[in-house]
């Protein structure tokens, strides 16, 4: 609505009727004006959350991070990439091996992470949540290749 009624005051200013005040101002103009610079400056207001960080790329390279809670005004051309940085864990499935004895052992890992370099995870992984998943498997994985060849081969996957 709002769009509508700018546009058609800009659109009347150009044709040259509008509302004139007695000094020969367009007053119509001038608020149409207003409007268009105010939107566009309001639009570009960053604000993280507690526990957020909101990441400004310009055109794919890094300009800068916004920790704080308070209100930043970002440049227009800019991207913004949320980032949460709160702590996180995640537990992985059980895995079965044998360990050198022969005996049944089930592994599994609770991983704890947070975010430390929000630039990192925003340009050097596609999803930065993923990524920690797949390498905290891999790393259970590893282990549980350490005791199976510890244990003679013996262990089983599950």
């Amino acid at each position: 609505m709002l769009a509508c009624f700018t546009g058609q005051h800009f659109y009347l200013s150009i044709c040259g009727i509008g509302y004139r005040d007695t000094h020969g101002y367009a007053t119509a103009d001038f608020a149409t004006l207003l409007l268009l610079v105010a939107g566009t400056a309001s639009g570009r207001l960053v604000q993280a959350h507690p526990n957020e960080a909101v990441v400004l790329p310009l055109f794919g390279a890094y300009k800068g991070t916004v920790y704080d809670s308070s209100l930043r005004w970002a440049n227009p051309f800019d991207s913004k990439c949320k980032v949460s940085v709160r702590v996180r864990n995640f537990e992985s499935e059980k895995f079965k091996v044998n360990d050198l004895y022969g005996n049944s052992i089930e592994i599994a890992t609770v991983v704890v992470w947070k975010v430390v370099d929000t630039a990192e995870s925003v340009f050097l992984v596609d999803n930065y949540e993923d990524f920690v998943h797949v390498q905290s498997e891999a790393a259970l994985s590893m282990v549980q290749m350490a005791l199976d060849k510890a244990g003679g081969g013996k262990g089983s996957s599950n």
